[in-house]
């Protein structure tokens, strides 16, 4: 999977969209590292700095593994040391920036369900085009017949619920189609397969297990309303990726490649949205940021 250039070409426009309120600011998702995350040599105090695992990628250590591995545990450091503010004011004289993710929260409540894939974290906008627009229709309107390989699998996901047809169908192609990169295989551009090919050759990437997931639903009898194919930058791997977004029971749950476990997208930070693709269009993804707090000294 790969985000052509040309998509940043859609974005730049809606960075004018700097600020929606005197207590909140948006930002479009781009894969660019920006000028605030610069380090500034504030003695503070800090948390001890040691990464820790997400769940998602923690799961798939233990698929790869069978182990779990132990998460570190921060702590308060006694010493000063240097720390990046994701923000940065000045205020009279002088200032001291306050990081966001330093200043007590309230507790968030649920996000309210909309027609909108707002998944890990993010605020969807419509969109009229996209560059990859030509690649879903194709992919997206090739038809999966109910005879084939499959045929088992849709007999016996008819008998469970909707939980149980999406755990089914996601181990399924996960375990039946091997990744394979489209440039690496065929040495040409990123192709998008439709459902029926992939699972006859039994391989593809990332964003072909996606489309073969949401078409064996989309049998079973899940509305394709209900269903997203949600293209990333996957931080961890740091990577292009795409994967199958499910609206159940008020959730949207997250269909991946990479694990054959199933997640609460409000569960996952290991990917930053850039567009997706839906029954009912498209959409761009951006995020509402938090607002920074300034200690003033005069």
């Amino acid at each position: 999977m790969k985000i052509p250039a040309s998509a940043l070409a859609i974005m730049v426009p809606l960075l004018a969209m700097a600020t929606l309120s005197p207590q909140s600011a948006f930002a479009v998702s781009l894969p660019t590292r920006q000028c605030a995350d610069q380090p500034m040599d504030l003695a503070i105090p800090m948390l001890s700095a040691v990464p820790e695992l997400s769940k998602l990628e923690t799961m798939r250590m233990q698929q790869e593994t069978g182990f779990t591995p132990i998460q570190p545990t921060a702590y308060p450091a006694d010493v000063t040391a240097p720390f990046a503010p994701k923000s940065c004011a000045f205020v009279g004289v002088a200032a001291v920036a306050v990081s966001p993710d330093l200043i007590p929260q309230p507790p968030q409540p649920p996000l309210a369900m909309t027609d909108r894939p707002d998944v890990f974290g993010s605020i969807a906008l419509p969109v009229s085009h996209t560059p990859l627009d030509a690649k879903w229709r194709v992919a997206s309107n090739a038809r999966l017949s109910h005879l084939g390989p499959w045929s088992s699998l849709i007999r016996s996901s008819s008998q469970i619920n909707r939980t149980e047809q999406l755990q089914a169908v996601n181990q399924w192609v996960n375990a039946r189609v091997r990744f394979t990169d489209d440039r690496r295989s065929n040495r040409s551009a990123d192709r998008w397969s439709g459902a029926s090919e992939t699972l006859r050759r039994s391989r593809g990437d990332c964003e072909d297990y996606a489309i073969a997931k949401m078409k064996l639903l989309e049998v079973i009898g899940i509305s394709r309303a209900d269903m997203y194919l949600v293209i990333t930058k996957d931080l961890v791997r740091r990577a292009d990726h795409a994967l199958l977004v499910v609206k159940v029971d008020q959730r949207f749950m997250v269909l991946d490649n990479g694990t054959d476990q199933m997640l609460d997208a409000q569960e996952v930070s290991d990917y930053r949205p850039i567009f997706s693709y839906g029954a009912n269009g498209a959409w761009i993804h951006g995020y509402a940021e938090k607002p920074v707090r300034l200690a003033s000294a005069f």
